[in-house]
Order: structure tokens, then sequence, then C-alpha cells
């Protein structure tokens, strides 16, 4: 309805499942998915605000033998302002079921058991539709065995209708009984428009883990139904402790046309 808003799914992927041309989290398994949402507007609020969506969703995933794999349990409050800024306030809680030792990190390693987390979480930003815009996403709470903070800034600037930025930065602190570690990913994204059916895109991807520099560049030519050219240059590079391969360099073409034969 216009204030409810309810979801229910059930998968189910057999073993000799191929998806041919595709990519799979996950082979061999069940899932159920449910999500409740409830969307309030108070009248008069002295603090500007113009929605509520207190809501909930739950996954689950066993193998085909009844194995619990994983599942998430997320409970959240939207708070949405007149301005357009909004802050999210929610607790998770995690379940990860591992049948073998798992190497998180470089020499760190878990070991096999059913571990069950919970871990608070805020958003917030402020104006999407302003030029310029702030967003921050913070996770802080248990992680399998030990604890994990998770901090992720980003800053989105648009100039005009034809470009458009974001920068942002995400860094996870990991403590666990077998060691820590932090992770560091930077990323840029740009795109301007050249015309109504042409666009330059860019994304540029800093890993401190495995330490690369990665810049994707596309330009696009849009026709119908999403046919027309597009070209494509990915550029990987490492740097620090990098074991000196060669950088990886890709150039792609891409032409489609729809032919209306009727």
């Amino acid at each position: 309805t216009e204030d409810w808003s309810f979801g229910l799914s059930y998968t189910e992927v057999a073993e000799d499942f191929n998806p041919e041309v595709g990519f799979l989290r996950r082979s061999a398994y069940r899932s159920w998915r449910q999500s409740l949402l409830y969307r309030y507007r108070p009248q008069n609020s002295r603090f500007n605000l113009h929605e509520l969506r207190p809501h909930y969703s739950y996954s689950v995933f066993h193998d085909l033998d009844g194995f619990k794999e994983s599942a998430f349990l997320h409970v959240d409050n939207h708070f949405e302002f007149k301005s357009g800024a909004e802050i999210h306030t929610g607790v998770n809680f995690r379940h990860e079921g591992l049948l073998e030792p798992f190497e998180i990190y470089d020499g760190i390693w878990i070991p096999p058991g059913s571990y069950s987390n919970r871990e608070l979480q805020l958003v917030g930003y402020t104006d999407q539709g302003a030029p310029l815009s702030f967003s921050l996403r913070t996770i802080i709470g248990e992680f399998f065995s030990g604890d994990a903070e998770h901090v992720s800034p980003s800053i989105q600037w648009r100039h005009g209708d034809r470009f458009t930025s974001s920068w942002g930065w995400t860094r996870t602190d990991v403590d666990l009984p077998t060691g820590k570690f932090t992770t560091d990913l930077g990323r840029i994204r740009l795109s301007y428009t050249l015309s109504e059916r042409s666009t330059l895109q860019a994304l540029l991807q800093y890993n401190n883990v495995s330490e690369l520099w990665s810049t994707n560049l596309r330009y696009s030519w849009l026709r119908t139904a999403n046919t027309g050219l597009f070209i494509v240059y990915r550029d990987t590079q490492g740097f620090g402790n990098y074991d000196g391969e060669q950088p990886d360099r890709s150039l792609l073409i891409k032409y489609s046309h729809l032919f209306d034969i009727f």
C-alpha cells in the first residue's frame, strides 16, 4: 500500500546448475528473504521531518544438506528531513557458518565454526540533489570471533547538467584473535555528458590489500533500446611491494544495432 511494503522470496540453486554466461555468488543452496517497511509522515514536525521509515529485512542461506551458511537480520529506521538530508540508524545481526578454515587476510585464518555477531550501523547524507553533498557510513561491532570498524565517507559534486563526480574512501579495521589488519579502498567516479546520447565516464580505484591502482574509462554513444557504440579502456598497475608483474591493460570496443524488420 502507500504506507506499507512487504516482500517475500525463495530461491533454490541445485548442485549442477551452470549459469553458462554469468556469475553466481553461491552454488547449491536454499534461501529465504523477507522484508517489511512502514512509511510515516508526521504533521507539523518541530524537527522538519518529512518521513520516517522503520523497517526490517532478513535473509538466510542453507546448503542442500541443511547447514546454515549465513543469515542477515537488519533492523533500521530512516529519518528523512524536508531539506533532503537523511539519517539511518540500524542494528544488524549476522551469522556465518564455516565448514573449512578461511584465510581472510594474508596469514590470518578463521577456523571452522558458526559465528553469530551484532553490529551497529549509522548512515547520514545531505541533500543528494544539491550541487555539493556529503555522505558517511559507519558500521561498528562484532566480526567472526573478533571486532571490526568500517568507515566510508564520500563527497558528491555536480556542475550543471553535464558533469558529476563522486569521491570516496572506505577503511575497515579488523581485530581477530589470530591477527589484526586494515584495508583501504579509494574510489573516484567521474561522468561528463557530451550530448544527449554521448557520455564519457571514468572510475579510478586504489586498493592497499592487493596493492593496485585501477582505471576504467568508458565512452558510450547510445541509440535505441540501449544499443550503440561502447569503448572501454582498462588499466591496472601495481605499486609498493607489488611483485613487478606487467600492467594489465585492455581495450574493448562494442557496437550493437537493433533492426526493425516488421
